[in-house]
């Protein structure tokens, strides 16, 4: 169910002209941690992509939560903040690249039609 939510998400990344400006300059790595697994979203050079099991780098950001939760947030039925003021997420990130994800994520919102 993730990781159908990461592929809904990075699939609406590359749909979305909104998004162009945010990620042109962007160098990011952010890895998204549950109970089951772990995946790594890249944002390089306008382009996001997965990175799935061994091949996951360190990083200095990451979101720590429930499957269920980080779903929530991949499609847009759920802001980062909120999902954080909640107690259902933690997020590892200074407030300003908090923002910036939030962000991204809002703007992502995958079409509604592709996740039900």
């Amino acid at each position: 169910m993730m990781n159908e939510a990461v592929n809904s998400f990075l699939m609406a990344v590359k749909e979305q002209g909104q998004l162009q400006p945010l990620l042109e300059s962007a160098d990011l790595r952010l890895t998204l941690i549950t109970e089951e697994q772990t995946i790594q979203l890249v944002f390089k050079n306008g382009v996001a992509s997965a990175t799935y099991g061994t091949e996951i780098e360190p990083t200095m950001y990451s979101i720590c939560g429930d499957a269920d939760d980080i779903t929530r947030l991949l499609r847009g039925s759920e802001r980062l903040r909120t999902l954080q003021k909640g107690g259902f997420l933690k997020v590892s990130a200074p407030l300003r690249m908090a923002l910036l994800l939030e962000s991204i994520f809002y703007l992502a919102k995958p079409d509604r039609a592709l996740v039900s």
